[in-house]
């Protein structure tokens, strides 16, 4: 009886995660999610009755379309480089992959083993729909059909100039730039001519009304 309740747990088990191949040579299992800590990821290599020469990992599929966790038949506590998350790769062999300089944040800093994963929860966080880490921004932004290079041109005003040491300037050649720093200068002297001849009509009109009281002095 007890070992009849044995191989029920572990076909009620087995059945929770979807069993998948993708050409592995080992059996794979899809979840939802992956373990997040240490207690986490011990009770599910004990789930899958995982042990040193098969250790317990989980990791995106080599498609990033899913998470996956499996009995790794290479050991249980690989050794990986900072600045890399992890997946199965090929046939079933995990692989790193940069992150160093895609992802916004949560990117291993320091080296890690792979059985200690969990640590660092940005590398089991995955956009299945795109194919890409949740933290790896470039590929969202490329997989979304999003140019960064086009909208970063589409994005500028057709002038950009700054005011330093109130002289403007331009940070690109454009002509249209030029044209509108060459009129904002023509604006400038137009208003500056006219005050002036406003305030020289002032000075003017009042040493006329001056000399008109006072004939015999001047101003």
């Amino acid at each position: 009886m007890a070992l009849l309740r044995t191989i029920i747990g572990v076909i009620i088990v087995r059945s929770a995660s979807s069993a998948i191949t993708q050409n592995f040579a080992f059996q794979v299992f899809q979840v939802e999610s992956c373990p997040m800590s240490k207690v986490d990821w011990d009770s599910a290599s004990k789930r899958l009755n995982c042990n040193t020469t098969h250790g317990y990992h989980c990791v995106p599929d080599k498609y990033f379309t899913s998470l996956i966790e499996f009995c790794y038949p290479h050991g249980y506590r690989l050794p990986f480089e900072r600045g890399n998350c992890l997946e199965l790769a090929a046939n079933g062999i995990l692989n790193h992959v940069p992150c160093h300089s895609t992802f916004s944040s949560g990117c291993p800093s320091q080296f890690y083993f792979s059985n200690e994963l969990y640590k660092y929860q940005k590398c089991l966080s995955i956009n299945t729909e795109l194919g890409c880490f949740d933290a790896d921004v470039p590929c969202i932004l490329e997989k979304s059909g999003f140019n960064t290079t086009n909208h970063t041109i589409n994005s500028v005003s057709p002038v950009n100039c700054t005011a330093l040491d109130k002289t403007p300037s331009c940070k690109t050649n454009d002509t249209t730039c030029t044209a509108s720093i060459v009129f904002i200068f023509l604006l400038f002297f137009i208003i500056f001519g006219m005050c002036a001849l406003f305030i020289r009509a002032i000075y003017w009109n009042k040493r006329k009304v001056y000399h008109s009281k006072n004939p015999n002095r001047l101003l």
